[in-house]
């Protein structure tokens, strides 16, 4: 890799020193050629052509003084590990490197202040720019579960600080020892739901709220005399509109593939009757899964049972209470367990699991329009994952915990995926080119000339950033502090 950057550096220079009597632009965009194309030297190649502009000089006393977005397509190529070498390389370098785009296929380990003990199965809710870890256990090779957790911890975003006193701001009681439980957020408050106590085991089918403004406790009994969910662990919990859905889980004994929807308004609960659509059939007795709502429906992927692991999602329609299985979209992460998913946008986003035999490092994406998995390659330090929490704030993922079985134990760190620009590049990626192999006419070319110009100045107005024809492109240490406490690369 580093032979293949000095070759292409020396040759765009020796390049432009022999051409420099021509305009630098035709030289500079030949030199590309060896790399991927670059959607922006696309858009300025045509402007220039069209406007017979010529791009600015290049300054060949050394690596500081090429363009910025030469640096930027030269870096795109490197590891996370080199990344974070070029920013003490110089400050100009430490600018270019810091461009959110060169992260977008790294998952990247923050530091943070403080930490908490490191634990797998547990739960976590975001609120406000807040993320509250509750329960969870510390796994051992011999046991399986030791050491059973009951606090409330809470990471917060901005500063990347953990703080572990939240138990002594609970009003009204202490939350129960808990994990593999549920937790979820409806408006102020999280929800707790069944999971594996040392004490009472699988009985418990309390649900536990916590007002995150005042903190006060209140134990929500399952009412005699009313339907009533049995106890479970390893089952999933969402929220859709004033109602709690709950499906599968262990209840010590069997798995089981029961949906039931807890009312928050009412305080009551619901067995869903199972409605088969199309001739589909519902989810098999499963543990150790993952949901997510999306819309109107609600997606269940992965898991365990007695019939293995499916292997492929389902898909419930919270309006007609119906499900469907999505068979056609075999692959991806469902045959596994113990991973966890997250919504942004229009995709959900998965990470690790478990098959049986082995966990797993891989990232991946399921695109809720097409229906389609695409496999993310990290840079992931981590050989594999499983039981771990994944939370989505402003536009980044996070995963906290979980195990890791190279060290059979429990991983303490914070890491964090940027959804964000991904979504931005997939819908640049739907714009015109003008280089199309299609034949255009005269009208037509000018149509999408003028769709490409007005483009590319949105995407000026967006980063804030003023091209210039003349003099090399200037990025201010404002712009770059601010992409970094929007995304938060690591500045150390």
């Amino acid at each position: 890799m580093y032979n293949f950057i000095i070759f292409l550096l020396s040759w765009i220079f020796l390049n432009i020193k022999k051409y420099q009597q021509t305009t630098t632009t035709t030289t500079i965009f030949y030199s590309f050629q060896l790399m991927k194309s670059h959607r922006i030297f696309k858009n300025l190649k045509s402007l220039l052509k069209r406007n017979n502009l010529r791009m600015m000089e290049i300054d060949v006393n050394g690596l500081n003084n090429l363009p910025y977005e030469i640096l930027l397509q030269i870096f795109s190529y490197l590891k996370l590990t080199d990344l974070k070498h070029l920013k003490l390389v110089s400050k100009r370098i430490s600018v270019v490197s810091s461009e959110p785009s060169l992260w977008r296929n790294f998952l990247i380990r923050l530091s943070t202040q403080g930490r908490i003990a490191p634990r797998v199965c547990h739960s976590a809710v975001v609120y406000k720019n807040l993320m509250y870890v509750y329960g969870g256990h510390l796994p051992d090779k011999h046991t399986f579960i030791k050491d059973v957790k009951n606090d409330l911890s809470i990471y917060n975003f901005e500063k990347r600080k953990w703080s572990s006193k939240a138990n002594k701001k609970l009003i009204k009681g202490q939350l129960p020892e808990k994990t593999e439980h549920t937790a979820v957020l409806y408006k102020q408050s999280m929800y707790i739901f069944g999971g594996y106590s040392v004490g009472p085991s699988y009985s418990d089918i309390n649900v536990y709220k916590v007002d995150l403004e005042t903190y006060e406790l209140e134990i929500i009994e399952a009412k005699e005399g009313q339907v009533r969910p049995f106890g479970r662990s390893a089952h999933s919990a969402v929220v859709w509109k004033d109602y709690m859905y709950v499906f599968g889980g262990w209840d010590g004994t069997e798995s089981n593939n029961s949906l039931f929807k807890f009312n928050f308004l009412t305080h009551e609960w619901t067995k869903v009757t199972l409605k088969l659509g199309g001739g589909a059939v519902a989810p098999p007795c499963i543990r150790s899964h993952s949901s997510v709502v999306h819309e109107n429906l609600l997606y269940i992927i992965g898991g365990y049972g007695p019939e293995g692991h499916p292997a492929y999602p389902y898909c419930f329609d919270l309006v007609n209470e119906q499900w469907h299985s999505l068979e056609q979209n075999k692959g991806g992460p469902c045959a596994r367990s113990r991973l966890k998913t997250v919504v942004y946008g229009n995709n959900i986003y998965c990470l690790g699991g478990w098959n049986r035999e082995n966990y797993y490092n891989d990232f991946w994406r399921f695109n809720l329009l097409t229906k389609e998995w695409e496999k993310i390659i990290p840079d992931f330090e981590l050989q594999g994952i499983g039981q771990y929490s994944l939370v989505q704030y402003q536009n980044q993922i996070y995963i906290y915990g979980g195990y890791n079985p190279s060290t059979c134990s429990p991983q303490p760190n914070i890491y964090t995926y940027i959804a964000a620009l991904y979504q931005e590049e997939n819908e640049t990626s739907k714009a015109v080119n003008l280089e199309d192999d299609k034949e255009l006419t005269d009208q037509e070319l000018l149509e999408k000339e003028k769709h490409l110009e007005l483009e590319l100045i949105q995407q000026q107005n967006r980063d804030k950033l003023v091209i210039s024809y003349s003099t090399p492109i200037v990025h201010t240490a404002s712009r770059v502090d601010q992409s970094l406490s929007t995304i938060g690369i690591p500045t150390n």
